[in-house]
């Protein structure tokens, strides 16, 4: 057994398995480097993201401080990886633990670790949509994780050993819309941790229930109680994304009926904000 051998560790890490919609139509319309530059822009806005972040931002509640937290910590806890129309982002289980020991005072429990991830998820689906024009359909999952590099100085390689990425790839298979749906297990899981009525109301507000039964995050509720410019700055293109392709996907059913869909899902969200916090978000709209 070689020493790298015996480095092997799977840990528990949430991860979210992202599947590209229409990869297709990036491989035969666009250039590597457009491609790469877009998702190269969406990493940036995420680093702007933790640069910025502070735990007020993370969670609303009188019961924890709003002292800042540690930037590099926040950034060594979160990995990416990209294959093709696959996009991982994951966090290791313990990461979460020892940022809520260290930089949350007085909360020994998970939910603040996950809605760190949970932001960070919501972030970068947002901003990847904007950006590329590509809905994301997909799943959030807890499960044994280990990924390494390996080889000599010449011949190197990646070796990834995941039972959450399986979990990830099986659920996202269910999710048939432009959604990210999440593990049944993994939610009871840290509902169960919830220690205060404001944790439990922060974590369902993300996760909820679709009409068919399947638990689904709720990425534009990140959105929820900003100033109507940042809602507007955050979801302008997004918006633009929807209208261009619901006009240029009308004889391809299939993908007009995705664009359709996260339509209705887009209006019904800004009507919401609109009506809960009293902003005129009515250039958001789509007819």
């Amino acid at each position: 057994m070689t020493d790298e051998t015996k480095m092997i560790n799977s840990q528990n890490t949430l991860v979210a398995y992202l599947d590209i919609l229409g990869y297709r139509g990036i491989i035969e319309n666009e250039t590597p480097e457009d491609f790469y530059n877009s998702i190269v822009d969406t990493f940036n806005y995420i680093q702007g993201f933790i640069d910025f972040l502070s735990t007020d931002e993370i969670i609303k509640s009188s019961t924890v401080p709003t002292s800042a937290l540690s930037n590099a910590e926040i950034a060594k806890a979160f990995g990416f990886k990209i294959l093709s129309d696959t996009i991982i982002i994951y966090c290791d289980y313990n990461d979460i633990e020892r940022i809520n020991k260290k930089y949350f005072e007085k909360v020994d429990n998970e939910s603040i670790g996950a809605i760190l991830f949970l932001n960070m998820v919501s972030s970068f689906v947002l901003e990847f949509i904007a950006r590329t024009g590509y809905l994301l359909r997909g799943s959030i999952c807890l499960g044994k994780f280990y990924t390494n590099t390996f080889g000599s100085c010449l011949l190197k390689g990646e070796f990834v050993f995941s039972e959450a990425f399986v979990r990830g790839y099986d659920l996202e298979q269910l999710a048939i819309h432009p959604r990210i749906l999440v593990d049944e297990a993994l939610y009871d899981l840290l509902k169960s941790k919830l220690e205060s009525e404001s944790d439990t109301f922060l974590f369902e507000s993300a996760i909820k229930q679709d009409k068919d039964g399947e638990l689904y995050f709720d990425f534009y509720e990140n959105l929820r109680d900003q100033d109507a410019d940042i809602k507007q700055y955050r979801l302008v293109n997004i918006t633009k994304q929807i209208n261009n392709m619901l006009t240029v996907k009308q004889d391809d059913k299939r993908v007009w009926k995705k664009w359709y869909w996260f339509k209705e899902y887009h209006n019904e969200k800004i009507k919401s904000f609109a009506k809960s916090e009293n902003q005129d978000l009515s250039e958001l709209l789509i007819n």
